[in-house]
This record gives C-alpha cells, sequence and structure tokens, in this order.
C-alpha cells in the first residue's frame, strides 16, 4: 500500500512538473520580442530613451513584450536600418527624419536649411495635416509606421576645425553631411559637402578627410567630436524631430491592446527624451565653453538669404510634391 501511495505521489509530482514546464514554455513562446536599433551612441538621449521606451513596453504589456535596444549602429547604417524595417527583418528604428526621404519623397523638404525656423514650427508642422499625411505617406509606400512623433532632437548646429564666423568663410570647406538633400544645402551655401555614415566622421575629421561636420550637439559632445575639431557655429539651420518607426505588418499583426502599449510608451518616452535632450544640450555646451571650445553666433540672416532659392528650386525640380512648400508654410505659422 505504501509502494502504491508514494508510486502515485511520484507520478502527480512530475505530471505537475510537467505541466508547470509547458506552462512556462508556452509563455516564453507568447512573449513577442522587436528589435529596435538606432545609430547614436550610448550615451546620447536618443539611446538613453529607446532604453526607456523599452523598459515601458515591458512594464505596461506584464512582459509580454521584449524590446531589445541595439544602439550605435549595431544594425547597420541609417538607411541600412530603415529599409530593415520596411521590408520587416528589423521591427523599429528611430533617428532624425532625414533618412525617411529615400522612402517618400516629400519628407525631403524636412532636411532642406532653413525650411523650418525652430522646435515650436517643428512641433506644429507634426500636429497639422501636412504632418499626418507625411506619416501616411511613409506608411502606404514602404511599410513603415510612425508610432511616435514627439522624439524632438533639437537643432544642427556646425562644428570645425578652424573658426567659421560668417557664410562667407564656408567656402571649399568640406563637410561631412548624412545624404543628398544637406548636401545640397551645403552646396548652396558655398562649402564642400562629402557624404558620409555617422560612425565614420570621427575618423574622417581626424584624418582631414573633412573639415567640418553637422548635427545637434547631443551627437556630437556623446561622440566625442571635439577631441579633434575646436569651434561651434550656432546656426539651429534644421531643427529637427527623431520619428519612432515601426514596420507596419508588425504593429497590425499585434492586439489592440498591445498596440496602444507601443503607442503610449512611445509618447511617454519621446517626452523623456525631448527634455533629456533640452537639458543635456544645456550641460554640454557649458562644459565645452569651460573646456575652451569657441562657440560663434553669426548673423544668420545672411545665411537664410543664402539658402532662400533652394527648396524653390528643389520643388521645381520635383524634389517633394508641388505645392508642398507653401503648404508647409501655412502650417508653421
Amino acid at each position: 500500500m505504501k509502494k502504491n501511495a508514494v508510486m502515485f505521489l511520484t507520478v502527480g509530482v512530475l505530471s505537475l512538473a510537467l505541466v508547470l514546464a509547458g506552462l512556462g514554455n508556452a509563455a516564453a513562446a507568447d512573449k513577442i520580442v522587436l528589435k529596435l536599433g538606432n545609430i547614436q551612441n550610448v550615451e546620447s538621449p536618443l539611446a538613453k530613451g529607446c532604453v526607456r521606451f523599452a523598459e515601458l513596453v515591458g512594464q505596461k504589456s506584464n512582459g509580454r513584450l521584449d524590446v531589445q535596444v541595439y544602439p550605435s549602429s549595431q544594425l547597420g547604417s541609417a538607411p541600412d536600418q530603415l529599409k530593415g524595417v520596411s521590408i520587416g527583418s528589423q521591427d523599429m528604428f528611430v533617428d532624425g527624419w532625414s533618412f525617411q526621404a529615400a522612402l517618400s519623397k516629400d519628407w525631403t523638404i524636412l532636411s532642406t536649411g532653413f525650411v523650418l525656423k525652430d522646435m515650436e514650427q517643428v512641433k506644429k508642422l507634426l500636429a497639422s495635416d501636412v504632418g499626418k499625411a507625411l506619416f501616411e505617406d511613409l506608411r502606404a509606400k514602404s511599410n513603415i509606421r510612425v508610432i511616435g512623433s514627439n522624439w524632438y532632437r533639437g537643432g544642427r548646429q556646425l562644428y570645425s576645425k578652424r573658426p567659421i564666423k560668417s557664410v562667407a568663410d564656408l567656402s571649399g570647406v568640406k563637410i561631412r553631411v548624412p545624404n543628398k538633400t544637406y548636401f545640397l544645402t551645403w552646396k548652396q551655401l558655398g562649402a564642400a559637402p562629402t557624404i558620409l555614415d555617422w560612425g565614420e566622421t570621427y575618423g574622417a575629421l581626424q584624418q582631414g578627410v573633412v573639415d567640418a561636420t553637422e548635427v545637434p550637439i547631443s551627437d556630437a559632445y556623446t561622440s566625442k567630436i571635439f577631441e579633434v575639431v575646436k569651434n561651434v557655429t550656432m546656426i539651429n539651420y534644421i531643427p529637427q524631430a527623431a520619428p519612432l518607426v515601426m514596420n507596419d505588418k508588425k504593429f497590425q499583426s499585434l492586439s489592440p491592446e498591445l498596440q496602444k502599449v507601443i503607442l503610449d510608451a512611445a509618447k511617454e518616452a519621446g517626452d523623456y527624451m525631448s527634455k533629456l535632450q533640452i537639458d543635456s544640450e544645456r550641460e554640454y555646451i557649458a562644459q565645452l565653453k569651460k573646456a575652451g571650445i569657441a562657440f560663434y553666433t553669426p548673423d544668420i540672416a545672411e545665411w537664410i538669404a543664402k539658402a532662400k532659392p533652394l527648396p524653390i528650386k528643389l520643388e521645381e525640380d520635383g524634389a517633394w510634391s508641388k505645392g508642398l512648400y507653401e503648404r508647409l508654410q501655412a502650417a508653421v505659422k
């Protein structure tokens, strides 16, 4: 009798163990893993925003969603990562909005110098029908959905080996830019632009391949380019956001509850990242000035005047839809 009882107990324990193991395996199988990439240094506000987003998604989904963050171009260049999101080999990506122009031409206007004046205009644009149309065009043409539009990157400034105090000082300066639209802006301003991935910029400056670059202050500081350039010209020529994007089919495959988790976390993380961006820039500028980096604030009117013909010419050449420049200007007034 005792022997039978022991056997019965043993079988029961083993059965329970198998059931629990099965439940554990089912829970693991039910977890959805999402890859989020960016090209920024881990110390940048944007990369920290990604980490915060991942934490929030995990918390809000009770662990059903697991966002894995890959900073510092671990998943490739920005164009490669965006392509990955489009075809579904990567789930999410976030960085400045210039890269989307390769997939939806109307986004080109956002990376044309001095088209937007400041971050208030950026916010007005993103909340307008013009901004919503840009999001929908990207989704329809490339299977990429904007899930977070409030990740504000701030303005892009100029960093150079020699002082640049006026637009005339740009003549012949070899400047690194990320893509063709930036190339055209700097060519219009009189510089000699070169397209390079961000990850190559430090080495290019160090080796003399280029003399200057342009990015937000936080990117320049956290990538340590001030080891090789000692001058900053504050021109704020492209204030921009960094849309957090996701493969649309992947997003649509989630339940409405998990879609809401993603959108709510993106908004909350965007607020966190944007505040961090503003606070960090103040701190970085103070530290750089203390370290002897020279800052110049030029007469921006002459830069704007030099750049003014470019958006008109680009629209005439079909760089974006006819009438978009006028609609955008009306939206941000």
